[in-house]
């Protein structure tokens, strides 16, 4: 779970996103499978993103 009500899901055919309560906030799709989905506060604002490790490892 990401903070309050929204968690982040991957999955196998390649899509990540996103959601708050019941509403899809966002969602990409790639050709690649997310390998591992962590909550982490990348620009120190105070608010986790979603950080994503692909199987091409990027």
């Amino acid at each position: 779970p990401l903070d309050g009500a929204r968690f982040g899901y991957a999955l196998a055919n390649g899509t990540v996103g996103i959601y708050e309560r019941s509403n899809r906030h966002w969602r990409i799709k790639s050709r690649n499978i997310a390998v591992v989905l962590q909550a982490f506060d990348v620009d120190g604002d105070g608010v986790d993103e979603l950080v994503t490790g692909w199987s091409n490892g990027k």
